[in-house]
């Protein structure tokens, strides 16, 4: 009886073991800059849908890496805004514009 209840304990115990699988670093840096740039991406979403309703973002509305406020460009009725540091993401620029709400990305 002992030996079962022993061989129970162990298999409980076997059970409840978790398997340590170091993290690799250049594996959770890439993980960390896509889900940065898919943040930013929601933020420029953001940002197209305030400029299509005819207003204009909160400065406080940014990508949290960029480090700078957006650049906001006004061309007669049309307004765009743009990453200050779109390089970041490696992108030569990423902008929306009240024209046209969708992030644009040029390499």
């Amino acid at each position: 009886m002992a030996l079962v209840f022993g061989f129970v304990l162990y298999q409980l115990y076997q059970s409840t073991q978790i398997d340590y699988e170091p993290i690799d670093p250049e594996q959770m840096a890439e993980d960390l800059a896509i889900t940065s740039f898919q943040e930013c991406l929601e933020v420029f979403y953001r940002i197209g849908n305030i400029l299509a309703s005819g207003r204009l973002p909160a400065d406080s509305l940014r990508c949290d890496e960029s480090g700078s406020a957006n650049i906001v460009v006004r061309e007669g009725s049309e307004v765009k805004v743009s990453h200050p540091h779109p390089d970041f993401y490696g992108y030569s620029e990423i902008f929306v514009t009240s024209k046209n709400p969708q992030p644009q990305l040029v390499e």
